[in-house]
Order: C-alpha cells, then sequence, then structure tokens
C-alpha cells in the first residue's frame, strides 16, 4: 500500500491565458469547460446525494441522508434564532455586570479620570461589534459560494 496519495488538482481556469494576452486585454481567464461540450456531468454542482435514476431503489443510507438533510434544512432557523439569543445575552450580561464590576465610573473626574471605563468599553464594543458582523457574513454567505470570490480576485 502507498503512503503517498497523488493529488490532481481541478483545473477550472486557464493560468497561461492572461500571458497570452497584450496588456490592455487582460482580464479574467476564461472557462477551460465551455457549455455545450458532450461532458454536460461536469456541470453538475458537487453533492454528496446520489445520482437519482428511474431503475434504482434508495438504499437505507440514502433515505437516512434524506432524511438528515431535511432536518437540518428545518432547523436551520431554529438553531440561527438561539446562536443570536445566547450572543445577546452574553452581550448584555458583559456590558451590565462584568464592566461595572471592575470598572465604576467615578463622578466628578471626567473622561481622564474614568480612562480604564472607557478605553474598555471601547474595545469591547469593537469585539462585539466584529463578533457580531462575522456571525452575520457566517449566515448570509450561501453554503459552496465561498470560491466565487477567490474566481473573481485578481491574484491567482
Amino acid at each position: 500500500m502507498s503512503t503517498s496519495i497523488e493529488f490532481t488538482p481541478l483545473a477550472t481556469f486557464d493560468p497561461d491565458f492572461e500571458l497570452q494576452q497584450p496588456p490592455h486585454l487582460r482580464g479574467p481567464p476564461p472557462l477551460l469547460h465551455e457549455p455545450g461540450n458532450d461532458e454536460e456531468e461536469d456541470l453538475e454542482p458537487i453533492t454528496t446525494a446520489p445520482k437519482r435514476t428511474s431503475n434504482r431503489r434508495p438504499t437505507l443510507s440514502d433515505r437516512v441522508e434524506m432524511l438528515t438533510d431535511a432536518a437540518i434544512k428545518g432547523l436551520g432557523p431554529i438553531l440561527i434564532t438561539v446562536a443570536i439569543l445566547l450572543l445577546s445575552v452574553c452581550i448584555f450580561c458583559y456590558f451590565t455586570v462584568v464592566i461595572p464590576y471592575h470598572y465604576t465610573w467615578n463622578e466628578g473626574e471626567g473622561v481622564l479620570g474614568n480612562l480604564g471605563y472607557v478605553l474598555n468599553t471601547t474595545w469591547s464594543l469593537y469585539l462585539v461589534w466584529g463578533i457580531v458582523a462575522n456571525y452575520y457574513y457566517a449566515v448570509r454567505t450561501p453554503a459552496g459560494s465561498v470560491l466565487d470570490g477567490v474566481r473573481n480576485s485578481p491574484v491567482r
């Protein structure tokens, strides 16, 4: 048994295309596989779902996979709501319990006298914004579309 597995990446773009074009015409490279070729099977999205044929009955593993997919689709919005509620409770508790416990606002000392409180609150708000934005983009990004940004990026 061989200890190394040969890896052959699937080429979707011609790497030499830009080098063949004059600089003012360079743009994104064309797809190597154009629609309309005999290889229509390659245009299907990658999926774990088995290909259905009219002659084949679904096996037990096919049925379990279909049931799991349906359950996850139904559970998705519920899990997103639970995550938002948990995140909101943590943020609320942090700003109403933790910060006031460690940093108290001293009346009459102004902003400079309460610099620790101001800096900690500012840094905490920045971190909360990053967490909320990251979660929003993670929920809003369709599954499998991450490579769309790579395909359109100028760096190859």
